[in-house]
């Protein structure tokens, strides 16, 4: 790698914050780094290594698992038929089945969930822009303090069923068609 190599490297706020996200792995260790114009350094960094979620985001991976009717698609309806032909009365299958219609109702419960946190959010702080940024000490945040457990609380109970379908997958086998 020549950058290992070199005395000095030149490169962008975005190459240096690449690097840290890949623990210098592209630039190789430095000990010292001049950062010119330094002013620009926060909101490239909050780019690279911040979080940015809104509910279309969150809906989109809601639905990738479960759309409610009329459309009513996604991956749980989808295994769940596939279980249902593939391994009727089989006890990993009847599991799998349980534990879809489980999750989907998750699923419907976090959607409902985000939208009164996204909700709540644009109440609190709309802004004309459509975009706001948040660090943890922010009055908006320690007010949407109960919304943020409950969809957290929400997202985690999701993760946890999908575990679930994992182990009965797992304990099935490939589902035929």
């Amino acid at each position: 790698n020549l950058a290992e190599d070199a005395n000095l490297v030149v490169v962008n706020h975005s190459l240096v914050l690449s690097d840290l996200i890949a623990q210098n792995k592209v630039l190789g260790p430095y000990r010292r780094l001049i950062v010119d114009e330094a002013h620009n350094l926060e909101k490239v960094a909050t780019e690279h290594l911040g979080l940015s979620v809104n509910l279309w985001t969150v809906k989109g991976a809601l639905d990738l698992l479960y759309s409610p009717p009329p459309l009513a698609k996604g991956l749980i309806p989808a295994l769940r038929r596939r279980a249902l032909r593939a391994k009727q009365g089989d006890l990993n299958g009847d599991m799998l089945v349980a534990e879809l219609d489980r999750l989907k109702g998750l699923v419907s419960d976090g959607r409902t969930t985000a939208i009164g946190f996204f909700a709540k959010l644009a109440e609190l702080g709309a802004s004309p822009y459509g975009k706001l940024r948040y660090r943890s000490d922010d009055r908006i945040l320690r007010e949407l303090s109960e919304e943020t457990e409950a969809l957290l609380s929400s997202l985690g109970e999701i993760c946890q069923s999908l575990s679930q379908v994992e182990a009965c997958l797992s304990g099935l086998g490939a589902l035929r068609m």
